[in-house]
Parts: structure tokens; C-alpha cells; sequence
């Protein structure tokens, strides 16, 4: 495999560049896995990859959303991830979760 060219992990969920010494730069999948040819220009690359992030992010419906609890925007991961991650990290905002009472009489 080749060098890693961005910030992106395979296994992120994002497309990235990676540079194969001797051949050029190349697309990889969100696995890893190298997607179409080598290209000579680290910029063609980058364009193919944005391309394909892009078709992927429709297809996932990921975009910019307004959160449901507190309405700040944030990258949604898709239709079903309507909370911002601060919201989401806050829990349950209904109260503090109950706790059943147990009597220690008579049982």
C-alpha cells in the first residue's frame, strides 16, 4: 500500500489520496482500497477524490444539517444523525434518569 497522503484513516469513512512511490498518487476507498489508476499529478488525484467523496456523500445523503436540539449546523453522517455532537454527548434531555425504588422491607 501506499504512503497516506491526507489526514483521513482507512475505516474513516473517507476517500483519500495516498502516494505510491514510482507510480504516482492514487484514490483509495474508505476500506483502503485502491479505486481507478495512478494518477502522475498529486492534483488530479485530489480531484478524482473529491468526486467520489462526493457521490458517496449523496448516496449516503451526509450534509450540512441543523442540529434538532439546539438548531447549530453540523456535518451529518446521514438522515438518521439529527443531533450535533454536543447534544448527542448530553444525553438524555428529558431529566436525570429514574431509578426504580426497592424497599428493603418485606420483599
Amino acid at each position: 500500500m501506499g504512503i497516506q497522503d491526507n489526514f483521513a484513516k482507512p475505516g474513516s469513512g473517507r476517500f483519500t489520496v495516498q502516494v505510491h512511490p514510482g507510480k504516482g498518487h492514487a484514490v483509495h476507498d474508505p476500506e483502503g482500497r485502491q479505486v481507478g489508476e495512478c494518477f502522475e499529478a498529486r492534483a488530479a488525484a485530489t480531484a478524482s477524490c473529491t468526486h467520489k467523496q462526493r457521490a458517496a456523500d449523496v448516496a449516503a445523503k451526509r450534509q450540512i444539517r441543523p442540529c434538532m436540539c439546539c438548531r447549530a449546523e453540523f456535518q451529518s453522517e446521514g438522515i438518521h444523525n439529527r443531533l450535533c455532537g454536543r447534544c448527542r454527548a448530553a444525553g438524555d434531555m428529558l431529566g436525570d434518569p429514574q431509578r426504580p425504588f426497592i424497599s428493603k422491607k418485606g420483599a
